[in-house]
């Protein structure tokens, strides 16, 4: 029992970190997470935000999915650190991003 114990303590758990990325001329910023105590190829999630921009229950929620083995990209399709503040121009910034 204490052998399984030992090993249970040794595994490095769930990593998660922001990461820039670019579409078009737009900086955005996503959030990785994954477990890297697991080896060898996992398959991908990608998460999306609602209006609101990614936020505390969409990272809670790829954190949830790379403990079940996945590794989990949250997509932010609002610019990096200049979230709309209102519907309307959420709206807006949403479609400057996908053009």
């Amino acid at each position: 029992m204490s052998v399984i114990t030992i090993a249970l303590g040794a595994r490095a758990g769930i990593i998660s970190k922001a990461v820039d990325y670019k579409q078009g001329d737009a900086v955005l910023e996503g959030f990785s997470v994954y477990d890297d105590a697991l080896q060898g190829k996992r398959p991908g999630v990608l998460v999306a935000h609602q209006w609101r921009g990614l936020g505390d229950y969409e990272k809670k929620r790829a954190e949830m999915l790379a403990k079940l083995g996945y590794n989990v990209f949250a997509v932010d399709i609002l610019r990096k650190r200049h979230p709309p503040t209102d519907s309307q121009r959420r709206r807006s910034r949403g479609r400057e991003v996908q053009e």
